[in-house]
């Protein structure tokens, strides 16, 4: 018989919202009703569920940042997260005990998908979630279930052989749920005081940083699990948070923290506290720069109260955490010695979830409740020395078989033990003065000059496993050397606290009589959460100190700038960007390094952007957000044109980074910080720059370079000239595009037999601006809106079949109209439930397809722009070692040195009757708009009116930048800008291209073309493709996604592809095909194409192969192309698609489908 606890909990004095109490909360009852519905069939199961939880995370979270004074960024959140247990087998074994003998083909259970609901409780999308994940979990629970049975009969027997579950309270829990604006959180009031905080730092040249910031947020936990436990607790968090950062001239980087934590903003203490906190960091700061650097030493040492508690956290707490005791990876420290003295007899360590505060410090590990349902509880591990407990979950441990409430995981995270508050105490205080004494008598007995006092740690790690040393690391900021003679302490720097947990341990001697107090985050195997440690001053007698790693650069070459007189101005924001762009730029020209001469060109790129993202899936949303976005990117040459730090390759790792150093600045119009960015990365690229050329020059004079190599130009001049082009924003209102997104995923409840579904709004909006040392100045708008609506659906066979919408525009009100989104959402539906029915493709075919439609800019895309060996031009670059090692190679890309079609310029290479020309300047095609557009390239270069990239099938140029290559000296105005999420990263890529032929077929006889031509090779049948997907990570089908990933890298999936008779014409569309890659090879014999065009705005990404498939979807450069409706090429393979995986009946049915 179940026993109940009921709890209706009011937490705080709040303003609350409708649902008063358990049985009115929407979410709960949603939660409940699926998790029933979905318990009763799985708990039938041949491998049966015998307990089932859902966990969600309703979090709302805002923060501040200010800089030197200038509110540098400011966030606002809402998110609801979703984390779902499944237990398979019984409590005595089960699928979530410890896979002892690792199997790459298992994957890793630590990996969690993140699974976010709709924020609207009414949303059907959240039941239909629910079902989705429940049943993903319940099969990867199954696989690992029968994985551990196996593994069971093949390994050695189990050290620790208690249950995988304990038994638990069942408990209804409530607290009424609390509004964010209850919390009492004054924005402007707080960008204020945070920004008034930050300006103290600004006047200390000498300060690389100077930060301070403000986060507060309220979380709402639900927990229902299978066994009737139903909780909704509420938690509040403020941490106020300041930092600096100087450098000494060693190169070793000090930074120096202070942070406050409260439960709420009015909690935090008054403005004079921190400014006088401030004061005292800067005077720190100012000292630490010349302070000595220790050497390693072991010997006696005081911890501060603040110190000591993140000590006893890392080095304790994480050996006392239950679950390690049966990990047979973990070194399970005191697994054997409990009720034996572990600690000085005058020490006890408790972890109480229970309490807010202590003794004056508020708590940051509190909770009623756990992340498995159980309350939390008051647990003295250690008592006067001797250890009595651990930390538990409901995994039980030998001696110790129920939980005390300290089972906690982060958003998606599987739940383990975890810290709560731990709390020292010690029956025998002693004063400052006391521990002082004692560390003076301890030196003179050992014989040591000198001992150490810690004032101030940041954090640290400990290794608690088998395979590594059980050891830990705490970093220390701000250390004094303490002497036995009597002389004044003295501050000293570049000190790693080391050692081994036992040893130190014992070696604890005296505690002090104040505690103090860490409120911080605490990463670990379940996340990262939230903790408090308390702990008094302590002595002990023996500790071990390393010297840190150091940053070995040196100091900034130019003292960093600020001038108070042109802090926040009433300019606008470009006179203001382009006034600090052109002061820095003039003192940073002058910058020079010993012998090493000064940057002969600098170019500046800001960004002033402004992005939106609204997700929702059958009318409610998922996300909704709008942030603003500032940045810089600097490029430095030294040299000349002739040569300089261009074109040179370090080692193999040059291939997974570029040279954007994007850099994020101020939100406000604030030269200051402008320039601050501007002078920070200048002074790092200037270095960086001596030290490329100074190895490129070397590498030059080792290798025998071909001269035509070696004297090739590394730069190229273009015209100089000024171009301001003025931005017509639009006036952004994101609850109407909420609405509109909201209404386009309502479409999808005509479909409820879908698994899945989303509509999508990206907003990117910005001004560019650039300025560089030649004279070149620029400010244009770059803009884009993407539309993108999902579905996947399941065929009877289980092949999970999914489709997409993508519309790109410059602005919203280029959109098409509403009910033409609905129309073209609905076809889509209509065409993923045609392909549920169609049959597979069981042939291998190699003859002459059609590209209909969408691909028909699928592959000229990628065969003409999205790869490496396409039409964007690419300079071999000098390399300091000789490789043959090609990791794109393995991904099913291309990463050749040059490209190859460059010394075919001037001959033909695809067939004669197509020719493709650049019409950047082109801003609609037959009123449709061109999103690749553009008049001047992120260069400055001014784009031509018609540029002929392929006439009459022979190679005229390829797309190009400043950079010259053996055939292309100079730019035609093709360096674009890539739109990464919120910043610009210039790169090689299209703007608009038309393909055009000599000879045309009308639309209507191309189909008729298509017969005759497969009929004239022999085929019963020809093929159609209509649309093609890359090969990317179906997210409701990653099983079958990782398989055909990693059986063909080469080959690409079409949607919708028919199969058309030869004999009488009729069509067939079919499923799970694949085709092979499409490259410009494939244009060599073009049987034909239509005369009729039609406009591809796509997002053009220069990766080939499978990264360029992974992530063209979100990053990319805006491109156009105008191209035939159809086209129809020779010698294409298709075939079945062999990395399909059919997925079994859901053991739950849709419950959207009634």
């Amino acid at each position: 018989m179940k026993n109940y606890l009921i709890f209706i909990f009011f937490s705080i004095s709040l303003g609350v919202i409708g649902q008063n109490n358990i049985q009115e909360d929407k979410l709960l009852n949603l939660m409940q009703t699926e998790l029933n519905r979905n318990m009763q069939l799985l708990e039938k199961e041949k491998n049966p569920v015998y307990l089932l939880s859902y966990r969600i995370e309703d979090i709302q979270k805002q923060s501040l940042t200010s800089e030197f004074g200038s509110l540098f960024d400011a966030d606002k959140t809402s998110t609801r997260r979703l984390t779902i247990q499944v237990r398979v087998g019984s409590k005595e074994f089960d699928n979530f005990q410890e896979k002892r003998k690792s199997d790459f083909s298992m994957g890793s259970s630590g990996i969690s998908v993140g699974i976010t609901l709709s924020l609207d409780d009414d949303s059907k999308s959240i039941q239909q979630t629910l079902w989705r994940e429940t049943e993903r979990a319940y099969r990867a629970a199954v696989k690992k279930y029968e994985h551990i049975k196996t593994s069971k009969s093949l390994l050695v027997e189990k050290e620790d052989k208690s249950p995988d579950y304990s038994d638990a309270e069942v408990v209804e829990y409530y607290e009424k749920p609390i509004l964010f604006s209850d919390l009492d959180f004054n924005t402007k009031q707080w960008e204020e005081k945070i920004k008034t905080y930050s300006a103290l730092f600004a006047n200390e040249k000498e300060l690389l940083k100077g930060r301070a910031s403000i986060s507060i947020s309220l979380e709402r936990k639900y927990f229902i699990n299978s066994e009737g436990t139903k909780i909704a607790q509420n938690q509040t968090a403020t941490h106020l948070r300041i930092f600096s950062q100087t450098q000494a001239d060693d190169g070793m980087i000090l930074p120096m923290y202070k942070s406050y934590f409260s439960h709420l903003p009015s909690e935090l203490p008054e403005d004079s506290t921190v400014i006088s906190d401030i004061q005292t960091i800067i005077e720190k700061l100012t000292l630490m720069r010349t302070a000595p650097v220790v050497d390693a030493y072991d010997g006696p040492a005081i911890l501060s109260k603040e110190a000591a508690g993140v000590f006893f956290h890392e080095i304790f707490g994480h050996r006392v955490e239950g679950y390690r005791m049966k990990n047979e990876t973990d070194a399970q420290t005191y697994k054997k010695k409990v009720n034996e003295e572990i600690l000085h007899p005058d020490i006890s360590v408790i972890f109480d979830p229970t309490i807010k505060e202590y003794k004056g410090n508020l708590l940051n590990g509190s909770y009623q409740y756990d992340d498995e349902g159980v309350k939390g509880e008051k647990v003295v591990v250690v008592d006067r020395g001797v250890l009595k407990n651990f930390l538990m979950t409901r995994t039980p441990i030998e001696n110790f078989p129920k939980s005390n409430g300290h089972a906690r995981a982060a958003s998606y995270y599987q739940p383990v033990s975890r810290q709560s508050n731990l709390i020292v105490e010690t029956i025998r205080p002693y004063t400052d003065e006391e521990l002082r004494k004692m560390l003076i008598k301890e030196l003179k007995e050992q014989g040591k000059p000198h001992g150490y006092r810690f004032e101030q740690v940041r954090g640290g790690f400990t290794l608690t496993g088998r395979y590594l040393p059980n050891s830990f690391n705490v970093t220390p900021l701000e250390v004094y050397r303490v002497y036995a003679d009597g002389r004044p302490d003295e501050l000293v720097r570049g000190v790693d606290l080391v050692g081994t947990p036992l040893t130190m341990f014992s070696q604890i001697e005296a505690l002090g009589d104040a505690h103090g107090n860490f409120a911080g985050i605490c990463g670990a195997e379940s996340g990262g959460v939230p903790v408090g440690c308390c702990s008094p001053s302590l002595f002990i007698k023996r500790i071990e100190i390393q010297r840190k790693a150091k940053n070995q650069d040196i100091t900034p070459i130019l003292e960093r700038p600020f001038d108070p007189q042109k802090n926040i101005q009433q300019d606008d924001f470009a006179t203001i960007a382009f006034k600090a762009m052109e002061d820095e730029m003039k003192r940073s020209l002058e910058l020079r390094l010993d012998s090493f001469e000064s940057p002969y060109y600098i170019s500046y790129l800001v960004t002033d952007a402004k992005t939106m993202t609204v997700s929702s899936s059958l009318g409610g949303i998922i996300k909704s957000k709008e942030t603003p976005y500032r940045s810089q990117s600097t490029t430095v040459l030294v040299g000349n044109n002739t040569l300089n730090n261009l074109n040179y390759s370090s080692d193999e790792s040059d291939i997974f980074f570029d040279d954007n150093n994007n850099a994020h600045f101020s939100i406000e119009d604030d030269y200051n910080s402008i320039r601050e960015s501007l002078w920070s990365s200048t002074d790092d690229q200037y270095k960086k720059a001596v030290q490329t050329l100074e190895s490129k020059k070397t590498a030059i004079k080792q290798q025998n370079l071909p001269e035509e190599e070696k004297n090739l130009p590394d730069f190229s001049s273009v015209p100089v000239l000024t171009k301001i082009i003025e931005s017509q924003k639009e006036d952004l209102n994101i609850t109407n595009i909420e609405n509109l997104t909201k209404e386009l995923s309502l479409v999808f409840e005509d479909y409820p037999h879908f698994i899945n579904s989303m509509a999508t709004i990206d907003v990117f909006q910005a001004d560019a601006l650039y300025l560089n040392s030649e004279g070149i100045k620029y400010k244009q708008p770059v803009s884009l809106v993407k539309l993108n609506v999902t579905a996947s659906v399941r065929a009877d066979d289980g092949e999970i079949l999914e489709d997409n919408i993508s519309v790109y525009t410059k602005k919203i009100n280029q959109l098409p109209d509403k009910e033409n989104l609905k129309k073209q959402i609905h076809q889509m539906a209509t065409m993923l439930n045609a392909l549920t029915k169609a049959p597979i493709m069981n042939e291998i075919y190699k003859g002459p397809v059609m590209f209909d439609s969408d691909a028909v800019g699928y592959i000229v895309s990628q065969s003409f722009f999205n790869n490496s060996a396409g039409l964007i031009s690419k300079r071999k670059k000098i390399e300091s070692v000789s490789s043959s090692f090609d990791i794109f190679a393995l991904l099913g890309g291309e990463n050749p040195k040059e490209n190859k079609y460059e010394m075919q310029i001037g001959k033909q290479i695809i067939d004669k009757n197509i020719s493709l020309t650049a019409i950047n300047n082109t801003k609609s095609f037959e009123n449709q708009p061109l999103i690749g557009a553009y008049e001047i390239d992120a260069e400055g270069v001014m784009v031509a009116d018609r540029l002929p990239l392929i006439e009459n099938g022979t190679l005229k140029t390829l797309l190009k930048d400043r950079i010259p290559t053996q055939k292309i000296s100079h730019s035609n105005a093709h360096k674009r800008f890539s739109i990464q999420s919120s910043y610009l990263n210039p790169s090689l890529a299209p703007g608009v291209v038309e393909m055009t032929g000599k000879k045309t077929t009308d639309m209507k006889k191309m189909k008729k073309r298509l017969i005759a031509t497969a009929k004239k090779k022999g085929f019963e049948y020809a093929y159609v493709v209509q649309k093609i997907g890359n090969i990317t990570l179906m997210l409701d089908d990653l099983v079958s996604s990782m398989s055909r990933i990693t059986s063909s890298f080469n080959s690409v999936k079409p949607i919708y592809i028919y199969r058309i008779s030869v004999k009488d014409g009729s069509e067939t569309l079919m499923r799970m095909a694949t085709m092979s890659s499409v490259s410009l090879e494939s244009f060599k014999e073009v049987v034909s194409i239509a005369n009729q065009q039609q406009v591809c705005n796509i997002l053009s990404s220069s990766s080939g192969g499978f990264l360029g498939a992974m992530f063209s979807d979100n990053n990319g450069t805006p491109c156009s192309l105008i191209l035939p409706k159809a086209i129809i090429l020779n010698n294409i393979e298709i075939k079945k698609d062999q990395g399909t995986v059919f997925q079994k009946t859901p053991v739950s049915p849709n419950p959207l489908v009634k």
